[in-house]
């Protein structure tokens, strides 16, 4: 993930303020390019509708469980989809739910209340990982 303005990103949760705080976060890196939504339901298809290519979620919005949306991910046929880096920015810090994220392979979990350096850091983690990944293959 190279050039950043070119990376489409989408942020779920459900509060618009934290919707706001994110976006602004990922201006000031660089990206350009930023989807959001208040709701879980239908997340694969918005995905692909949109061509996004990183997730930022809520672990829980609106009785929908984000673990569920990010398993239906990891298990798609579809390899753009499957491997989309996706990273949990939530208030959850049960240690069953981290493990949970742990085993259906999310990119990254920063937990509520978070600072701009703290949120930018794990973005840009995930990034060169991502990054690496592609330059092997």
């Amino acid at each position: 993930m190279k050039n950043k303005a070119n990376v489409k990103v989408l942020i779920v949760d459900e509060y618009f303020s934290m919707r706001n705080i994110i976006r602004n976060i990922l201006k000031q890196m660089g990206f350009n390019q930023i989807e959001e939504s208040g709701s879980l339901e239908d997340l694969v298809s918005k995905i692909k509708k949109h061509d996004i290519s990183f997730v930022i979620s809520d672990w829980s919005i609106k009785e929908i469980n984000a673990i569920d949306c990010l398993k239906e991910i990891r298990e798609s046929e579809d390899e753009n989809i499957k491997n989309i880096p996706f990273l949990f920015v939530t208030n959850n810090s049960k240690k069953e739910s981290i493990l949970q994220a742990i085993e259906f392979k999310a990119n990254g979990y920063v937990l509520k209340p978070f600072s701009t350096s703290t949120l930018s850091s794990k973005i840009e983690q995930i990034c060169n990982m991502v990054q690496k990944i592609h330059q092997e293959n």
